[in-house]
């Protein structure tokens, strides 16, 4: 008997689709020809015919004809009990599939997140959406679909069979290690390997593999990754700062200053090492180290490097101080005579609007985030470079664009007026400006001066009713001569200082 076609009562699903991939990956042996049958629907079987008579002419029914394969009544799915005809349902590394199978078919849930994004990419959502794209042609989802299961499946084989038994190898071989490191209050479990298998890391830090904190892999090639669990919050300060030094000794590279040695990302006198804070790893070239030359410290080495450096988290306080950083933002400061007129055409304010003092009147061009003062001193250049090509010019506020709303990054609603002339100047410096600092806080920018607010504590009434009246029509112009750089300083007491940091003059 030779199966030529595999058939559904209607267009695959979720579990219909487990089950076919289930029957060509391992079902062949048993039904010969089943890894090439084709896919089609059916809405019954025809009249005469049974499941026995259909298997002798080639056709595989699946869900249909109340036959071995149809789930219906069953209160299994249909990949549950092709699972189970082909011993199948104890393999560890198909009990996800196999438990999605049911819970989208038995359930009806898929993808049990509520976020629309899931829900849209997840997998039961992606069938439905080539449901719609091809609505004749079975095969073609079933051929779209397949790779994606067939990868899932040999990911969990090698978690589940090839791995640990790669690790085990590796044990007796003396090229993994294991051991226990305490950091503060911290107890690390360590392990260190010599693999070039990239889903390694990923094992030893699972709950099924060796629920390693920090897990050092050194590739064939010689790059060496060290990587941690993100909720075990490991310090590496000490850890990048002694392999960046022995580095540079193994490479005679000369002394580096400790404040260099524990920066983040990569620094020019050690580029075999980047320090990622986003993950918490410190990397060689990470899972492609193209263009990262490996590191010349021996694994041995490196391992010792390691245990010192996480376990001397005392040493770190001592040799590599924390750098103090502040947030910074670039602003233009109003003239105080200016402020003063603008705010002397306000006529009256409703219950719970707060208004700004005249001489905190700005317009905000870009908040940079935090910086160490070393970095943000850095910067100067960069920022003049760009200011001097900038020539003074003239920005005009009236009456007639006095707004109210929330702000992007403001939680409180808000009174401003909008920059009714000279918005294009101010948006080509903050475009300008945005492309050479390293790092700064997204959010949309508009041109505006706020002079009001009502804080969010207040009744929602008093919020969405509150109003600013002024005494009449206006519009005044403000000269634009230079910007400035401000540091929001806060005090030990919880208070909030701004201090300003340096005054950029355009033009020059």
């Amino acid at each position: 008997m030779n199966y030529q076609k595999i058939i559904l009562p209607t267009l695959p699903q979720v579990d219909t689709i487990i089950a076919i991939f289930l029957l060509k990956k391992f079902g062949k042996e048993k039904y010969p020809g089943i890894e090439n049958a084709s896919i089609e629907i059916w809405t019954e079987i025809p009249k005469g015919e049974t499941e026995i008579s259909l298997n002798e002419k080639g056709y595989f029914l699946i869900d249909i004809g109340g036959g071995k394969f149809d789930h219906h009544f069953k209160g299994k799915s249909a990949s549950q009990i092709v699972a189970e005809d082909l011993n199948l349902e104890e393999d560890p590394a198909l009990s996800k599939l196999l438990a999605f199978a049911e819970r989208a078919d038995k359930y009806g849930l898929g993808t049990i997140s509520t976020d629309q994004i899931d829900k849209a990419f997840g997998l039961t959502g992606l069938i439905s959406d080539l449901q719609k794209i091809y609505p004749y042609h079975p095969q073609k989802i079933v051929d779209l679909v397949l790779p994606l299961i067939e990868a899932h499946y040999l990911e969990e084989k090698r978690r589940y069979k090839e791995l640990p038994e790669e690790f085990e190898k590796k044990l007796k071989e003396g090229k993994a290690e294991v051991f226990v490191v305490k950091q503060g209050k911290k107890k690390l479990k360590v392990v260190a390997i010599e693999s070039d298998n990239p889903s390694m890391v990923g094992w030893l830090r699972s709950t099924i593999g060796q629920k390693a904190d920090v897990v050092l892999q050194r590739a064939s090639s010689g790059h060496t990754n060290i990587i941690t669990r993100p909720l075990k919050r490991v310090d590496l300060t000490l850890s990048v700062a002694l392999l960046r030094k022995e580095e540079a000794i193994q490479q005679n590279r000369g002394e580096i200053p400790p404040v260099d040695l524990i920066k983040p990302g990569k620094i020019p006198q050690v580029p075999e090492w980047y320090y990622d804070r986003a993950t918490n790893s410190i990397l060689n070239g990470g899972l492609n180290p193209k263009g990262t030359p490996p590191t010349s410290i021996p694994f041995e080495r490196i391992k010792e490097l390691i245990r010192e450096g996480l376990s001397y988290l005392s040493l770190r306080k001592t040799y590599f101080p924390k750098v103090q950083k502040s947030q910074y933002f670039l602003e233009i400061r109003i003239p105080i005579e200016i402020a003063k007129l603008i705010r002397e055409k306000i006529e009256s304010v409703s219950a719970g609007i707060k208004l700004h003092l005249p001489q905190n009147y700005h317009i905000t061009l870009l908040h940079l985030g935090e910086y160490s003062s070393q970095e943000i001193i850095s910067l100067f250049k960069k920022i003049q470079s760009i200011l001097k090509e900038i020539k003074p010019f003239l920005i005009k506020i009236d009456s007639h664009n006095l707004k109210e709303g929330v702000i992007p990054g403001y939680e409180a609603k808000a009174f401003y007026f909008l920059i009714s002339e000279g918005s294009k100047e101010l948006n080509k410096i903050h475009s300008k400006i945005k492309k050479i600092i390293p790092r700064f806080r997204t959010q949309e920018f508009f041109p505006h001066l706020t002079i009001a607010s009502i804080s969010p504590g207040f009744e929602e009434k008093i919020i969405k009713e509150g109003k600013i009246k002024l005494k009449e029509d206006f519009e005044i112009k403000i000269p634009i001569n230079k910007i400035r750089l401000t540091e929001i300083v806060k005090k030990p007491d919880g208070r909030v200082v701004y201090k300003t940091k340096k005054d950029f003059l355009l033009g020059e």
